[in-house]
């Protein structure tokens, strides 16, 4: 799977888009991340008063084009949005193809069933006007990158691969290793699913049916592992292929306890755990 930067020359408004071609609307071009609520108005009688800054919120559009050839209608496109605050609907070629409630997490949404070969338009729409929605600064709109991920129509789902580390015996890391596979074929898919990292490689055969997924589960190790500590934050590659899509993961091996004799151990090593709530990136 391939994951294509999708930040830049946004066209933003505020409200939804006119249904009345030709209609004057106010636009700017914006790159994400972006928030339009901190340009808003403030007002002492905001619902959410002081706990919000006193911004009363509204709602705002974000508009790109995708052009797209004949070929290219048989990969599988799928808009990945890290973070869009206020309730989104996602909009292509005048279709609804979905609505995400949550604004704190990333969604997914595959937009191959409204795609046409040509210019294509994607409208995200935040509406964060149903006030008081937090005790903080939330912001609002796509205050999140945005990616456009292309792949087979069997692929590696967005954030479907998965690292545990099981055990650390002897500097060598067992590792268990969990993998998703989405058929957007029109027939049921079976085939090799494979993962490597430093030369150690599982691979295994998974039977996917047609509009389905499913996980795969491997097995690796590393001899002579280095582990993530705070001071030395050692990263490997996981590298995965299903069929023709391939992607990677980066990921530590460590060991982490929690007990009520020893606290936190990170690595068998006692730590003491130090941090703040950012609430929402802090802004």
């Amino acid at each position: 799977m391939k994951w294509n930067d999708f930040n830049q020359n946004w066209e933003f408004q505020q409200g939804e888009p006119s249904s009345i071609p030709m209609m004057p609307q106010k636009k700017e071009t914006v790159s994400l991340p972006h928030d339009f609520m901190i340009a808003g108005d403030v007002s002492p009688k905001a619902p959410g008063g002081a706990e919000t800054g006193f911004y009363t919120g509204g709602i705002g559009s974000y508009t790109k084009y995708l052009e797209l050839t004949e070929d290219m209608l048989h990969e599988r496109h799928i808009l990945y949005i890290g973070g869009c605050f206020g309730s989104t609907k996602v909009v292509v070629n005048g279709h609804v193809m979905a609505r995400h409630h949550y604004g704190y997490t990333p969604f997914a949404v595959s937009l191959n069933r409204a795609l046409k070969a040509g210019k294509n338009r994607i409208t995200v729409t935040a509406a964060d006007s149903n006030e008081p929605n937090s005790r903080w600064y939330s912001g609002a709109g796509l205050y999140r990158k945005v990616y456009l991920l292309t792949a087979p129509a069997v692929h590696i789902a967005p954030d479907g691969i998965f690292v545990s580390t099981l055990a650390v015996e002897n500097g060598m890391a067992r590792l268990r290793v969990y993998i998703t596979v989405c058929n957007d074929g029109a027939e049921d898919w079976t085939g090799t699913v494979k993962a490597t990292v430093e030369n150690e490689t599982d691979e295994t055969i998974l039977s996917v049916p047609t509009g389905a997924c499913r996980e795969a589960e491997l097995a690796l190790t590393i001899p002579e592992a280095r582990l993530w500590d705070l001071n030395d934050p050692q990263l490997y590659t996981l590298l995965v292929q299903a069929g023709d899509d391939a992607d990677n993961v980066r990921f530590g091996v460590r060991t982490i306890t929690v007990d009520a004799q020893h606290g936190l151990r990170l690595n068998g090593r006692t730590v003491k755990l130090k941090g703040g709530c950012l609430h929402h990136d802090n802004g």
